[in-house]
């Protein structure tokens, strides 16, 4: 089967990752996605039965992996899923199958989110997501639907928004619903230790509590 033919977990991971972070080119059916990381590239390139190549990035030594192709049936089939438009700017949020929800914002964040240590206070973490001002309104909906406690906020900035969690149960709550028993890039594309360490403790955490309940 063709890549994103099928609704499934690894259909609409990638297609939230193409809506944070790909380009497009229509009528020519050409399609690119780029990343620091050397993994998730090739995680895409293995999905789409593609090469990864590699150039210099903006930075000094700085190496950039890509996938880029031109197939007309899946850029025929990603237009069926809503991704229509050329311009980041201007993609606003198809409808979404509801059991695929999280799977398409776990691609989304992995395309454009970020973990950080939070300086103004000890032990704590926040979540910062970069959003195309498109999508911003729908994606802090559907995070608070399915994580009450994260308790969003939006920021507008000049040429995207920022969606912001920064209290504990809302940093923890939402990682869990994005990654817990995630079967595609089950955890965020990041090579800091202590924040794969966080998230495989947030995760260990309630696997252990499920245990025991």
């Amino acid at each position: 089967m063709a890549a994103f033919m099928e609704c499934n977990e690894e259909a609409y991971y990638w297609l939230g990752v193409l809506f944070a972070d790909g380009a497009g080119n229509y009528p020519d059916y050409r399609l690119c996605l780029k990343s620091k990381h050397a993994n998730f590239i090739q995680a895409f390139a293995d999905y789409v039965s593609k090469p990864v190549k590699t150039g210099m990035g903006m930075g000094a030594r700085s190496v950039v992996y890509r996938v880029d192709f031109y197939s007309k049936e899946i850029r025929l089939r990603l237009i069926e899923l809503g991704y229509t438009v050329s311009r980041k700017a201007d993609r606003a949020l198809p409808e979404i199958p509801p059991s695929m929800v999280r799977h398409f914002l776990r691609g989304y964040f992995d395309g454009d989110g970020s973990i950080h240590k939070d300086r103004r206070k000890p032990n704590c973490w926040r979540l910062e997501w970069c959003v195309h001002k498109s999508a911003s309104e729908a994606i802090k909906h559907l995070l608070e639907v399915h994580c009450p406690s994260a308790n969003v906020r939006l920021y507008d900035k000049k040429s995207v928004d920022c969606l912001m969690i920064y209290n504990s149960e809302g940093v923890q709550e939402v990682l869990r619903f994005l990654y817990e028993n995630a079967s595609v890039c089950p955890h965020p594309k990041v090579k800091a230790p202590g924040v794969q360490s966080l998230v495989e403790g947030i995760l260990q955490a309630k696997r252990v509590n499920s245990v025991n309940a």
